[in-house]
């Protein structure tokens, strides 16, 4: 009876061992594979304002955006590593709308962007007075 276990449990061995290996590498390849969405409030910044232009209203300081990821790259993103820069270079009047989507949106390597809200923004300026 023994020597029946013993042999159920060692006979192969290699044979057994090998399967292990086979199965932790599916295992792993797997879950690498797979991709977590999740939704982040990220700051939003404004680049190339012009110095003659200031904001009639107080514009958004942060937008939404759902990332998606890797759980271990999901798990290295620090605060502040992903962020929104909105260009105002091309601000010529009073009131403009602008396109945002996850090309203006700053991102570690990894992390896709799936989609930002709002995915316009509706901003008004007034002429600088002097000393501003």
């Amino acid at each position: 009876m023994m020597a029946s276990l013993r042999n159920a449990i060692l006979g192969n061995w290699q044979l057994k061992l090998t399967g292990l290996a086979l199965a932790v590498i599916v295992w792993a390849w797997v879950r690498a594979g797979q991709l977590t969405k999740t939704t982040v409030l990220v700051p939003l910044d404004y680049a190339n304002a012009p110095r003659s232009w200031k904001f009639a209203r107080k514009p958004p300081s942060a937008l939404t955006v759902v990332v998606q990821a890797a759980p271990a790259a999901l798990a290295r993103v620090a605060p502040g590593s992903i962020r929104a820069v909105v260009d105002l270079s091309g601000v010529s009047s009073r009131s403009v709308t602008l396109k945002v989507g996850p090309g203006d949106v700053v991102r570690p390597a990894g992390v896709i962007i799936v989609s930002v809200e709002p995915s316009s923004l509706d901003l008004s300026f007034r002429p600088a007075r002097r000393g501003e």
